[in-house]
């Protein structure tokens, strides 16, 4: 085998051990999101509760950006920011990680 064989076997290896490194590390971070969600979503509700715009802001953030955020659990999130929005305009990018999320479930499948 010359060189150029042997290069491209150790390219081809490189790869595949840093794809599965990155899988495994995104299926890590999905468990880790699954099992945060009802503490962060009792926080959230907590924070609207006691009106710590602050909190409601980082979890908010936390939540929007979780892949198992249920649509319900969306839309009371978008209702509330929604209500906040004209007095705290600091809540902008809550909203608009809350709006993406939005289209996102409702894209079309195969878009």
């Amino acid at each position: 085998m010359d060189e150029t064989g042997i290069t491209f076997i150790v390219a081809m290896l490189i790869t595949t051990i840093i794809g599965i490194l990155g899988f495994n590390w995104r299926r890590r971070g999905r468990k880790m999101q699954a099992a945060r969600l009802d503490a962060d979503w009792i926080l959230f509700e907590n924070a609207v509760d006691k009106k710590n715009y602050e909190l409601m802001k980082t979890v908010g953030l936390e939540l929007a950006y979780n892949v198992h955020l249920k649509k319900k659990q969306l839309e009371t999130m978008s209702a509330t920011v929604d209500s906040l929005i004209d007095r705290h305009p600091s809540f902008e990018k809550l909203r608009l990680a809350i709006l993406n999320k939005k289209l996102h479930y409702e894209r079309q499948p195969g878009w």
